[in-house]
């Protein structure tokens, strides 16, 4: 009777105890999430934007994956302090562009760039808007730039010009401390 009495409790203990561990893994979840949301508001609160892209959709073909398998690409578009810096591949009408050929890139460094800012609260998404200069070598076509960053990071980003396909690469905004975003 002892022993059944004692395994009894055991089990009731340890069932306590487990479901007090699933109530912490909640809270540090919804903790987490909540710190992930006010570092990506802190961002956008600064216009400190720089966001990593691991999708490129050609206007032609499906997407085409590009997160290498260590994480970043080196795919990276930057807004501080209104200077504007972008390295992307353009995926276009030439065969030679997989490769990502300095002709087709898309390329700025550090240009100052006035730019719009809007937030629609009702889709959580906060739009920007600019123009800039490509500074590749043979293809020095002005961009505009279309950015959609949702509340949680997560963005999109059309570039067009008339003289090329556009477009639209996906990604996320980098919140790292390396940027002075935290």
């Amino acid at each position: 009777m002892k022993v059944l009495f004692l395994l009894v409790l055991s089990l009731l203990l340890i069932n306590g105890s487990s479901f007090a561990q699933d109530k912490g893994k909640k809270e540090s979840r919804s903790e987490r999430k909540s710190r992930e949301l006010l570092a990506v508001k802190n961002c956008l609160d600064k216009d400190s934007i720089v966001i990593q892209i691991d999708k490129i959709r050609p206007s032609f073909v499906s997407n085409v994956n590009v997160q290498s398998y260590y994480g970043y690409t080196g795919h990276v578009l930057k807004l501080i302090d209104n200077k504007f810096s972008c390295n992307f591949i353009y995926i276009g009408e030439a065969p030679t562009a997989m490769m990502g050929e300095e002709m087709l890139s898309i390329y700025a460094k550090e240009q100052h760039q006035p730019f719009a800012k809007k937030y629609d609260p009702k889709k959580k998404i906060t739009y920007y808007y600019l123009r800039f200069r490509n500074e590749s070598e043979d293809n020095k076509a002005e961009w505009e730039c279309f950015m959609e960053i949702q509340n949680n990071g997560e963005t999109h980003i059309q570039m067009q010009t008339k003289e090329l396909n556009p477009m639209i690469y996906s990604g996320f905004l980098d919140t790292e401390n390396i940027y002075g975003n935290k």
